[in-house]
């Protein structure tokens, strides 16, 4: 425990702690806008959900699924999709054919930055600041700025992801019909930590 100048009260140093990244039953609801003829007015969500733990290859991955009940023509047409994620530290990675991609690294201070080969991107951490959790506990937030914008925005929080999805995603399509949109709740164990909005 440390005092931060920014608080006034002592709060967990988890530098030294890794945060779990995606623990078994974890939830995230991000808003997703669709297209109501020309405008992007219509409103859905992504739900991913943290399903269990596998072993593949020697690696223990989580399962994640991406789960959208409404298309981007705001039409029901339930997709899923499956994805693996997997922690080290600090660094959570993305499993993909066998490969792992290094993802996050929330270890990463002001001024510090990491490489996402996967999504071929250099990603600065401009500032960090902490928000607490409706537990009380505090997470980090890292300002970002990705070196090519196509991939990585706005901020990252420690143990979450980004605040505009859980993985990287192309936000630079022209004309798609579907835009990404901010978190709106994250879950442990069916205890809700962040709700906005």
């Amino acid at each position: 425990m440390y005092m931060n100048s920014d608080y006034d009260t002592c709060f967990v140093d988890t530098n030294n702690t890794p945060v779990e990244f995606a623990p078994v039953g974890s939830e995230w609801y991000y808003e997703r806008y669709y297209r109501e003829g020309f405008d992007l007015t219509g409103i859905t969500y992504d739900r991913f959900q943290s399903l269990r733990t596998v072993v593949i290859n020697g690696w223990e991955r989580k399962e994640i699924e991406l789960f959208q009940n409404l298309d981007c023509k705001g039409e029901v047409n339930p997709y899923t999709e499956i994805r693996y994620i997997t922690q080290e530290d600090d660094r959570a990675y993305e499993v993909e054919n066998g490969e792992r991609y290094l993802m996050y690294d929330f270890g990463k201070e002001a001024g510090e930055w990491w490489y996402a080969p996967k999504y071929e991107d250099t990603i600065t951490v401009l500032s960090v600041s902490y928000i607490t959790l409706n537990d009380g506990s505090n997470r980090k937030i890292m300002e970002t700025q990705p070196s090519n914008w196509d991939w990585y925005f706005y901020n990252i929080i420690e143990g979450v992801g980004m605040d505009y999805s859980l993985f990287p995603f192309d936000h630079t399509i022209i004309g798609t019909p579907c835009v990404e949109g901010p978190i709106r709740c994250y879950s442990e164990n069916g205890f809700l930590l962040i709700s906005w909005g």
